[in-house]
């Protein structure tokens, strides 16, 4: 759309399954008309990964429910409010959850200016 944007966004064509970067806790299970179907992992040590525009969620991906890194947890889709192509919207954010703005409040980082884990 020509304008910044504090994630990436990952396209195919028929979908595919989206799958969780870490290991972590889901705190944010919801719809929003921008984001669509969307989840914020919590992986601990103030370090959130959020998945967005997801055709469906895969079952037991609830509030509450730990995740494993590479777990499937849903479908890559275009649930915004406006026409978007088929797409994962992945953001890689730091900071402290319990904040007024909640997930919105948290630091957008670029997940290429760290080291690949071990």
């Amino acid at each position: 759309g020509g304008r910044m944007h504090k994630g990436l966004d990952l396209h195919s064509g028929d979908g595919g399954p989206i799958l969780a970067a870490g290991a972590g806790v889901v705190v944010e299970r919801k719809y929003r008309d921008d984001y669509g179907n969307m989840l914020l992992i919590d992986h601990g040590n103030g370090v959130y990964t959020r998945y967005a525009h997801l055709s469906n969620f895969a079952d037991g991906i609830v509030l509450g429910a730990r995740v494993t890194a590479g777990q499937q947890l849903g479908l890559m889709g275009n649930t915004a409010s406006y026409r978007i192509p088929v797409h994962l919207h992945y953001e890689l954010l730091l900071g402290d959850y319990n904040n007024p703005r909640a997930s919105f409040g948290l630091t957008p980082h670029s997940p290429f200016e760290y080291p690949r884990a071990g």
